[in-house]
């Protein structure tokens, strides 16, 4: 950050951009003057859902990690900050964004948070589903359209029934947000907690709210061979759908790469390779019913009443509230106490009667 004292400015100066040639980047008082604005997070969230509310197949999803600082080898972080920041408009060169989470917290919100409330739904309000998808992911190059706009295929299969479940062309949305480059256009990433990881004072995690556009294709069309494939994923899916408006995805991700254990399995079935792949753990809260949205944002694109900055403020508490109960040195809510302890005694009452039967069995 560039400071500037009092002696630099000398008289006029004449610009060095002309009509011709815009500037690359615009003055910022903000850094100028080093005041550290903090923007507002869900007015920027609610210009992000109107921006790509225009595009097709879009989904829209939030993805935990961390928010990382490469050239200082520590956690990116703002002073005097307990809440969700959006950074990327400001800070984007100064950090990269990790979504891998350590296994712990993977288990910490699915058996501490998440489990207990599906377990006990009568205290929870809505309906709650569970579901255990596991499925592989091929990545194939695009056999069509090589433009920069479109990307991978993907071809998802069930590992258990070894049929294909969807595939999908992956493609960038073109919507661009005021004051927002183009190459962030599809994203908003949060700083959501002071310097640290594991051993933080408040324990948040940091987001990264995304847009993506993946398109269907027929897998019929792809050269399946040891050249167009370029990555394997197993993924074992956890997933909790709240009322069919939001869900939580907690992945366990198994992920091939080089080309040497991906020659024998290019085809397009439920083979993976026989060698052991890198795992990784992902959490990720999706909002299912994207057309609510799309009507709101209508609405206020036709200068109409709409909802969009309560749909914004809905979604961002539930994803903060995720990132900051998400690791396992913080207390657990109340309410998934007390779920927990019920659970707790209903497993033990449970495992009481199957050794009680099993003690019936062996005896007859």
């Amino acid at each position: 950050m560039t400071q500037f004292a009092p002696t630099d400015f000398k008289g006029s100066q004449e610009s060095k951009y002309s009509k011709d040639s815009p500037p690359k980047s615009f003055p910022s008082l903000n850094n100028i003057l080093c005041l550290n604005f903090v923007p507002d997070p869900v007015r920027i969230l609610s210009h992000f859902f109107v921006a790509t509310s225009q595009q097709k197949q879009l989904e829209l999803e939030a993805r935990l990690g961390l928010l990382w600082d490469d050239k200082n080898s520590k956690r990116f972080s703002i002073s005097n900050m307990i809440t969700a920041v959006p950074v990327s408009a400001f800070y984007a060169k100064e950090y990269k964004f990790v979504p891998e989470l350590d296994s712990r917290i993977f288990a910490h919100v699915n058996e501490r948070l998440l489990k207990p409330r599906f377990c006990n739904q009568n205290r929870v309000s809505g309906k709650v589903n569970y579901s255990h998808p596991i499925t592989i992911d091929k990545f194939y190059s695009n056999p069509i359209d090589h433009s920069s706009s479109a990307q991978d295929v993907r071809v998802s299969i069930d590992k258990k029934s070894s049929s294909v479940k969807e595939c999908l062309i992956k493609l960038k949305p073109t919507a661009v947000l005021p004051g927002v480059n183009k190459e962030l256009a599809d994203r908003i990433d949060f700083y959501c907690g002071s310097e640290g990881a594991l051993g933080t004072d408040n324990g948040a995690l940091d987001f990264r709210i995304s847009a993506k556009i993946e398109q269907p294709f027929n897998y019929h069309k792809i050269k399946a061979d040891p050249q167009s494939i370029h990555l394997i994923r197993l993924k074992d899916r956890m997933s909790y759908d709240f009322d069919g408006l939001l869900s939580v995805d907690l992945t366990r991700v198994e992920t091939w790469k080089d080309s040497s254990q991906l020659k024998e399995c290019f085809m397009i079935d439920a083979k993976i390779p026989s060698v052991s792949g890198r795992v990784t753990y992902e959490i990720e809260i999706e909002i299912l019913n994207y057309d609510l949205i799309r009507r709101e944002a209508q609405k206020q694109l036709s200068g109409q009443v709409n909802n969009i900055p309560q749909l914004a403020q809905w979604y961002l508490e539930n994803v903060e509230t995720l990132a900051k109960y998400a690791l396992p040195n913080i207390a657990v809510p109340p309410a998934c106490q007390q779920s927990v302890h019920k659970r707790s005694s209903i497993d033990a009452h449970t495992e009481s009667n199957d050794q009680s039967s099993e003690s019936k069995k062996q005896k007859t």
